[in-house]
């Protein structure tokens, strides 16, 4: 099978994986590999249930553009083939005669939930959403949502999600009998689902509720009902086609046996409802919509206002996921992370299975192709929650693995960028040693060409992810008096001879992130882990840095947003002098500073990350982002402390935490007198001698 789904077998069962990243879209591919893994596992004698899952997320629906190309020709032979791909999975899952598992996480909405639908048993993460928004696009479900559920739900609980649109929590759709077992997250369940396809003789083969018919008087039941009749004749106004088919469809679904008959109805008249001009009208508003949508008429002066990229919706959509998963899985384990100073292999490998390590590398390694637009939403975000979290996530993507994307060898790519982005091997970038920091040009570390590679003997210090590590970027010096023009960078694996952890540092804040030093005693370095070229290695480090500047001085957004979250929370609790806090005008000009410092350091980092995607240089930009977003950052948090008075200084508060962790930032990556340095350099070149 090709990476988009992926077949794993373990012990006595199977599991089928959607990996369509970033919110594992529903196209003709997905849906013809889907149909092939299912049918493929229950001819499989030693299969005996299988669990479909998705890598990040369950399954975000169908190509919304594909149902664009559809509205939009009229072509009816174009829709039966998209319902056929379609529903040939939801077929494959009914005719199944082994249990088959949903483990669901993040989104499972439109095709995705009815996929899910079609599963024996269905099992969901707390942030995990449900749901069939399809009403909110002028159309309707095509996969059996308007048979399905209101078979697994009470039908005018069903009636009302269908006509509204509205996602639901894996909590309410456990209340509602839409799954059956709610889990506290991706660990827990993945073991509670493997636990259950390992026993299928435990779990009695239910009788699926999409094959019965009911008794159930549908209309007297929608009439008795005035809040929710009231709901479908405001939402018929808005979109009559989709609405008058939904609650049809309901009706003569309750009342019809046999799910091939239900399906077929609810298909033909997706049909009709596809190309009616209601959702023409719906689907042209729809920020997925990637081609171009003409006007009915020409006008004379365009009114179009472009959408900066990282405004873009799957941006956004990124933002959100990364926003979900930072505070359902990293928040509540913040304080276990401080006191134990580790952040846990399991968070890491929650991150790669999200998809996070890959956001700004491209597809071709299993990277997301988000960019560094995309990185930065990802730093803001952690930045919000943890900055352990987000070094440990920094180092090794915005580093050792960006490293390895700008400079690395094809060979090298798939040895380390590949299992890098899936999360198998952890990287770190070192060039700090004792004595030498913002001055890599001034480094001791060895490196002595032989036969068939090169020697390393050195020590480096402060190395963030060091002692976690599979493999390390180095850069040493390959001939005593050649200065910068004689480093090179090599690929050293943790595991090999002469490699040793000196130091594990003890820090006054990202307690969480390990800092360690560490030796190379007559290590061996083939020379297939030489990246670039000698010489080229203060240049390949200064333009890595360049870049691991803006995801650095991104996280700083987050960071000073939770500064002011904390800061009004506190602001609103706290009475002053007979009043709330936040009605006094120190208090308010002290929030009014803060908001301007995030509005400034958002405007610098998407404009310097935007111009990275676009192949510019940014390396005085990067100078200018860094000091200008470390140094107010610090100042914000500074600020949040004081607004807390004597509370801030009090561990209790999160801004004490935050206090301690990006005071360093001004330190990272270059100083920020360093930062200045280069910018004055490059102010002397262009405006003095230029």
């Amino acid at each position: 099978m090709s990476k988009l789904v992926e077949i794993r077998r373990e012990d006595n069962f199977a599991t089928v994986i959607i990996n369509n990243p970033p919110y594992n879209t529903l196209n003709d591919e997905v849906f013809g590999q889907l149909t092939f893994a299912i049918n493929e596992l229950a001819e499989d004698f030693g299969v005996e249930s299988i669990i479909i899952t998705g890598k990040g997320h369950f399954s975000a629906g169908a190509d919304v553009n594909r149902i664009w190309d559809i509205a939009q020709s009229g072509d009816e032979k174009l829709g039966r083939e998209l319902l056929a791909r379609a529903n040939a999975v939801i077929y494959s899952i009914l005719k199944c005669k082994k249990p088959v598992l949903a483990a669901i996480n993040g989104y499972c909405l439109g095709g995705g939930n009815e996929i899910a639908m079609a599963c024996d048993y269905r099992i969901a993460t707390i942030e995990a959403q449900l749901g069939q928004p399809e009403i909110s696009l002028g159309i309707m479900p095509g996969m059996g949502g308007t048979q399905v559920l209101p078979f697994l739900v009470e039908p005018m609980i069903a009636l009302k999600m269908l006509i509204g649109g509205n996602p639901i929590t894996a909590a309410k759709a456990r209340d509602i009998g839409l799954v059956d077992e709610e889990v506290a997250d991706s660990g827990s369940m993945v073991r509670f689902v493997k636990d259950l396809a390992r026993n299928p003789q435990a779990l009695p083969r239910k009788t699926h509720p999409f094959v019965l018919a009911v008794s159930y008087d549908f209309q007297q039941k929608l009439d008795e009902n005035l809040e929710l009749k009231a709901f479908v004749e405001a939402r018929s106004k808005e979109f009559p086609d989709a609405v008058g088919a939904i609650v049809k469809l309901v009706q003569q679904g309750l009342e019809t046996h046999g799910w091939e008959v239900r399906l077929v109805n609810e298909q033909n008249a997706f049909m009709r409802v596809v190309t009616s001009e209601s959702a023409k009208r719906g689907l042209a508003k729809s920020p997925l919509i990637k081609k171009k949508i003409e006007p009915e008429k020409p006008k004379e002066i365009s009114t179009t206002v472009a959408v900066p990229p990282w405004e873009s919706d799957d941006i956004q959509l990124l933002r959100q996921t990364v926003r979900e998963f930072a505070k359902n899985e990293i928040q509540p384990r913040v304080a276990w992370m401080e006191e134990n100073k580790e952040v846990p292999k399991d968070m890491i490998g929650k991150m790669a299975e999200l998809g996070l390590f890959g956001t700004s590398f491209p597809e071709k390694y299993g990277g997301m192709d988000f960019g560094h637009v995309g990185l930065s939403v990802v730093a803001d975000e952690l930045g919000y929650v943890h900055l352990s979290t987000l070094l440990t996530f920094g180092a090794h993507v915005s580093l050792a693995c960006e490293f390895i994307n700008l400079f690395g060898s094809e060979d090298q790519k798939q040895r380390y960028l590949v299992p890098g982005i899936q999360g198998k091997l952890i990287g770190a970038l070192a060039t700090t040693e004792p004595g030498v920091g913002s001055d890599v040009g001034a480094m001791k570390t060895k490196a002595k060409k032989v036969d068939g590679g090169w020697i390393i003997n050195g020590a480096k210090q402060f190395i963030t992810n060091a002692k976690i590590a599979d493999f390390i970027i180095i850069i040493a010096q390959t001939d005593s008096m050649g200065g910068n023009k004689a480093l090179a960078a090599f690929v050293i694996n943790t595991a090999d001879k002469g490699f040793s952890i000196v130091k594990t540092e003890k820090k006054m804040g990202l307690h969480a992130s390990c800092t360690s030093n560490f030796a190379m005693d007559d290590m061996f370095v083939p020379d297939n882990n030489l990246v670039g070229d000698v010489g080229q290695g203060f240049k390949m480090v200064m333009r890595t840095f360049n870049n691991s500047r803006i995801m650095l001085s991104a996280s700083t957004i987050g960071v000073v947003r939770r500064a002011m979250d904390e800061s009004i929370a506190f602001a609103k609790d706290r009475p002053l002098f007979g009043e709330p806090m936040w009605m006094k005008q120190n208090t308010q000009f002290k929030l009014a500073e803060m908001e301007t410092i995030k509005y400034m350091i958002e405007c610098m980092v998407y404009d310097a990350a935007w111009k990275i995607d676009r192949g510019l240089d940014v390396r005085n930009e990067a100078a200018m982002v860094k000091y200008m977003a470390t140094e107010h950052a610090f100042k914000a948090v500074d600020t949040a402390v004081q607004l807390h008075g004597g509370s801030g200084f009090m561990s209790e508060y999160p801004v004490e935490m935050f206090f301690r962790d990006i005071r360093v930032w001004r330190l990272f990556e270059g100083t920020s007198e360093v930062q200045l340095l280069t910018i004055a350099k490059e102010l002397i070149k262009t405006r003095f001698m230029g």
